[in-house]
């Protein structure tokens, strides 16, 4: 290529950490990055070659390896047919150079599969991303938003168009990764920022890419030249507080043991899902655990028994006590066997498979894609503001304590027959035009035309699942005229009007939750509006306020209520 002539091309970028003081010098040693590759790939690349372009560079490639996909194997025994061996080659390397002090890994093929994971710095390409992108001017928005589940979603635009069309909630949502056009055209045509950074770019000799690294660490490093609309994206942000961390993962460890940690913080909501998004047609099932236990072979009796479903009971379960949960699930894997590989694929670690909620004093973190996510204090207190407001009613329920172990089903029957409300515990109304039955509530107070929905207190899905079935209920019985017929036949009372609408503030939909720990939690006042939207965890309270909001769109009251254990 001459000076002058200028070509695309698309490079991934991986800011590497530094190496733990304590670990050992990789044997035999092939370069000076030796250090920074994964545990096996050093018997894994060729010999490897300098790189004069860039300054203190050495090039690492990847031994090719060739397997045969299980389809073909499917494919003779199911079809009884004789075809030729067919395989699979993967190609990898990558490009180590130092700029400025750091440690950066050009990423070329499958090239990741050479790095050492727990070194790259997992911020560098979401947040070098934000601070280049034009705002108005973005393609797609992977986040992860906690509401009903915890939902990872990828959502991309026809053309490029503003960060707020993504409908990312900007009081749940956490992006994970930004894909659009930057401001400066210097920085490349198309910038994806995740873990790593992947740019299409422009350049005319190799002698350039160096300027442009620098570039892009300047840009990493300058929150200030963030646009406006893209600063949302900061109000849930990863905190670096190593000591923090480590209190935090303290406490989760000390969760997952069924231990008492003596740790203030309190564990509100615990799930797994994979941390990425995953081909579903082809993928079948899945496995917590090392990789020498997944890789055995598909016939081999002891290979570890995967499943349709993340089992991360069996796994803490099968935790043996020797050395820290934490820093095993760190090193374990989450597994999924697919359709269209013979051998299983790493997903990604144990530990970013987790989705954790936690809180202590006015504080809010969430454990995500293996990264704790701090709670702005601008966003905690707005949501309390508007919960503590007049916009949500905070009431004394004229229901019965709850005896255990009651189900929610048979606390609903005996309620309805001390109180006279209208049980509809699992009665459902349809739609005009729709197939969908919905629940319009656990019992009816017809006197003061409440809907009340009532639910034991759990983790932030089950409790915000609660809040959007108030909700979606509400907005039937406002629109849909058969809706409303059939709730008046359900309650058997004719003075309700199914012909027209409900007038404003006419209905309330009333939250109930159950507390169900003996000696655990206790109702506050009415008048300690705080104490008791505190008894919800934080992301159900985003959601509670999202709700909120909504019916008193529609015209509904909302109440939030507790009822304690007998």
């Amino acid at each position: 290529m001459s000076q002058s002539e200028s070509k695309k091309y698309h490079l991934t970028i991986a800011l590497m950490g530094k190496p733990s003081p304590s670990a050992s010098t990789p044997s035999p040693t092939l370069g000076k990055y030796d250090e920074y590759l994964a545990e096996d790939a050093l018997q894994e690349v060729e010999p490897v070659i300098p790189v004069n372009v860039l300054p203190q560079s050495e090039l690492y490639v990847g031994k090719q390896r060739k397997t045969e996909p299980a389809w073909v194997v499917a494919l003779r025994e199911l079809m009884l047919v004789d075809i030729p061996s067919l395989q699979n080659a993967s190609n990898r390397s990558v490009v180590f150079t130092t700029i400025e002090g750091h440690v950066i890994a050009l990423i070329f093929g499958y090239g990741r599969s050479l790095l050492n994971g727990r070194l790259i710095v997992r911020d560098f390409g979401k947040r070098t991303a934000l601070n280049i992108l034009n705002g108005d001017d973005i393609r797609s928005i992977t986040s992860f938003s906690i509401a009903d589940a915890i939902l990872l979603s990828q959502t991309q635009a026809s053309e490029s168009t503003n960060s707020a069309e993504f409908g990312v909630d900007e009081s749940s949502g956490i992006v994970k990764q930004i894909t659009g056009t930057p401001v400066d055209a210097d920085y490349g045509d198309l910038v994806s920022g995740g873990d790593v950074l992947a740019i299409d770019i422009n350049l005319s000799h190799g002698d350039e890419l160096a300027e442009k690294l620098r570039a892009l660490l300047r840009a990493y490093k300058n929150n200030d030249q963030r646009q406006e609309s893209l600063k949302w994206i900061s109000r849930i942000s990863e905190t670096k507080d190593a000591a923090l961390k480590d209190s935090l993962n303290d406490a989760l460890q000390a969760f997952l043991l069924g231990e008492d940690g003596g740790s203030q913080w309190k564990v509100t909501s615990l799930s797994s899902m994979p941390s990425k998004i995953i081909d579903w047609e082809s993928a079948g099932l899945f496995y917590l655990g090392s990789e020498a236990r997944a890789e055995k072979t598909l016939d081999d009796n002891s290979r570890p028994q995967f499943k349709p479903y993340i089992d991360l009971k069996e796994y803490i379960d099968s935790y043996r006590g020797k050395g820290k949960l934490i820093d095993k699930m760190k090193r374990d894997k989450l597994f999924v066997l697919s359709t269209t590989e013979d051998n299983p694929i790493a997903i990604c670690s144990a530990y970013r498979s987790l989705v954790c909620e936690m809180e202590m004093d006015g504080s809010a973190y969430v454990l995500v894609d293996g990264r704790w996510f701090e709670v702005a204090a601008s966003l905690y207190k707005e949501i309390e503001g508007y919960l503590t407001g007049g916009s949500l009613e905070h009431v004394d329920l004229n229901l019965p304590e709850w005896e255990s172990p009651d189900a929610e089903g048979i606390y609903n029957e005996k309620a309805a027959e001390v109180t006279g409300y209208a049980h509809l515990d699992k009665s459902r109304s349809g739609i005009e035009f729709g197939p969908k039955q919905i629940e319009v509530c656990d019992l009816f107070d017809i006197s003061d035309k409440r809907f009340i929905h009532v639910k034991k207190k759990g983790s932030s899905g089950e409790l915000s699942h609660l809040f959007s079935q108030g909700t979606v209920a509400a907005e039937c019985y406002q629109d849909d005229r058969e809706f409303r017929r059939q709730f008046v036949q359900l309650i058997d009372n004719p003075s309700f009007a199914e012909d027209s609408r409900p007038r404003h503030e006419e209905f309330c939909v009333t939250y109930a939750i159950i507390l169900t720990d003996r000696g655990g939690d206790s109702i506050p006042p009415v008048d300690n509006r705080l104490g008791r939207i505190n008894l919800i965890p934080f992301f159900s309270r985003v959601n509670l306020m999202q709700r909120t909001r909504e019916l008193r769109r529609m015209g509904f009251r909302v109440q939030l209520g507790f009822i304690g254990r007998a």
